[in-house]
Parts: structure tokens; C-alpha cells; sequence
């Protein structure tokens, strides 16, 4: 039996100055790779070509699109955009709206990780609050300090969900945060975990 093949997104650069490169570069941490690998996969990275996501999704068992540097463009949830903290890859956002809808046509499993889950939440419908701290001024900070792969505040899982079966029914986690944008509409379709 061949082992599974997760298909995994890869965030992009333009490069410059102030940059990894002064070249554009896909980016994506080792620890994505490293956890599939070490789970019994072949992790396999996808530039930005929307003519391969069919050929793609032929090979895949399975998807993860992570986080990453920039936001999704508000339009794609009715909204302009609201002040300078929205960054946005329009680049990034197109390929992997094609991909999750390709993977979910398809029934292929799919892990949406900050950025990932926030594209999944658009797609079915939903809104995103484009800035926690602008828009919620009494939410907690999610723009953690160093290190930022750091334990920095409790998240807790509904009981009788998939990720709670998963967490072999732990219901509260201590969690990373580094991202400024947090889902505001769940659609109906989608079940908070």
C-alpha cells in the first residue's frame, strides 16, 4: 500500500529589499512538511498553477492549505476594505479558492490552518472581522510575541465534534496566535469545532 499524498499550499513573495530574496520565493515553514512526513505521508508543495490543481487532486489524499503573510481580499466576503493592516496576494487567494473548491468537488479531506480555515469559511459564504484589534477591542492579543510557535492563549473544542475525537476528547488547548483577521459569519453549512 503506497503511503497517502498530502497536496500542501505554499504562500509567495515578491521579494525585495526587505525580504528573504530579492527574487520572488514560495514560502512555507519545514515543521507543515515535517509533520505529514513523520505522520506516514509524502507532503508534496504546489506553486501557483491553476492548470496542474486537476492533475494535482488526481495523486492527493488530502490537503493542507496553512497560513501564511497576507489576507483574503474582502471582496470575496461583500466588504471593502476597512484600513492598511489587509495585505492582500491576489495571486495566492485566486489559486487556492480554485484548489479548495476542486478538493472539495472531489470529497478529498482538507486541513485549513489560520489563513486556510479563514479561505474555507469564505468559500461556503461566510465574513472575516479584517482586523481583531480595530474591529474587537476587547478580544484578546492574537499577534503574539517571540517565539511565536510559543503556547500563548486557551482555545476549547466542542465536545462530540470531529477535532474533538481527534484531541482524544482533551476539550482545552493552549495554542499559538500570530494573525490579526478571525472568521465573524460562520454559514450555516460549516460546523465550529
Amino acid at each position: 500500500m503506497r503511503k497517502p499524498i498530502i497536496a500542501i499550499s505554499l504562500d509567495s513573495h515578491e521579494g525585495g529589499e526587505h525580504a528573504y530574496s530579492e527574487y520572488p520565493f514560495y514560502a512555507l515553514r519545514k515543521d507543515y512538511a515535517h509533520a505529514v512526513s513523520s505522520s506516514g505521508g509524502i507532503p508534496i508543495m504546489l506553486p501557483f498553477d491553476e492548470t496542474s490543481i486537476d492533475d494535482v487532486l488526481e495523486i492527493a489524499d488530502g490537503l493542507i492549505i496553512p497560513g501564511g503573510d497576507y489576507d483574503i481580499d474582502p471582496k470575496f466576503f461583500g466588504q471593502e476594505i476597512l484600513n492598511d493592516t489587509v495585505i492582500i496576494n491576489h495571486a495566492r487567494t485566486d489559486y487556492d479558492m480554485r484548489l479548495l473548491e476542486k478538493a472539495l468537488a472531489k470529497n478529498i479531506p482538507f486541513l485549513g490552518i489560520c489563513y486556510g480555515m479563514q479561505l474555507m469559511n469564505v468559500l461556503f459564504g461566510g465574513s472575516l472581522i479584517q482586523d481583531i484589534k480595530t474591529e474587537r477591542k476587547d478580544a484578546i492579543e492574537h499577534k503574539q510575541p517571540m517565539p511565536k510557535d510559543a503556547p500563548w492563549h486557551d482555545i476549547s473544542i466542542e465536545a462530540g465534534t470531529k477535532l474533538a475525537e481527534i484531541s482524544n476528547g482533551k476539550l482545552l488547548h493552549k495554542v499559538n496566535s500570530t494573525h490579526h483577521q478571525a472568521i465573524d459569519k460562520v454559514p450555516e453549512s460549516l460546523i465550529i469545532s
